[in-house]
């Protein structure tokens, strides 16, 4: 007996990512800088007070520059703001990769009201709390992000082999 959820399958009690959610990790690892310095992102004073302005609450600072997710973590970040910078790209590709419409533009228009970074802000603030809310109180939240690495350790092992498996299902 299997069945699949929200792009992980699980057959017999072993539990697998798709083969479009390994897809989707695999874009995302090979975007994703984190740990970048602000000088590295915005290079004028707007871009960097649209970006303070809106990440105010956050230990992290998350832009797109150049097709890379950049994160910029405050001092002091913990482990738990580093995993919420990684939940906000997995959105903000998720966005870009559905949204037709909705494209980044620039840091101040990105972060304005209704820009991509705002909204995707809003939503990781909204999901990530239930998500270690649901954690705290028994579900397995956190077993997933293990499935999750190991299936991006095995990705990142052998990404030939994988984008040739992802192409021959598609």
């Amino acid at each position: 007996m299997s069945f699949s959820w929200n792009g992980i399958n699980e057959d017999m009690g072993f539990q697998t990512l798709s083969p479009e959610a390994k897809f989707a990790a695999l874009r995302i690892s090979q975007q994703l800088l984190l740990g970048c310095t602000l000088s590295e992102i915005v290079h004028s004073k707007e871009d960097t007070l649209s970006l303070f302005d809106l990440f105010k609450d956050e230990a992290y600072m998350l832009a797109e520059k150049e097709g890379r997710f950049c994160v910029v973590l405050k001092e002091g970040s913990l482990p738990e703001d580093m995993l919420k910078a990684v939940f906000h790209t997995n959105y903000l590709y998720w966005l870009e990769t559905n949204v037709a419409w909705l494209k980044p533009k620039n840091f101040v228009e990105d972060c304005m009201p209704g820009g991509m970074l705002q909204l995707s802000l809003d939503y990781t603030q909204r999901e990530f709390n239930h998500v270690k809310n649901d954690s705290q109180k028994g579900w397995l939240s956190f077993q997933f992000l293990d499935i999750l690495t190991k299936e991006l350790d095995y990705i990142e092992k052998d990404k030939e082999s994988f984008i040739h498996e992802f192409s021959e299902v598609n």
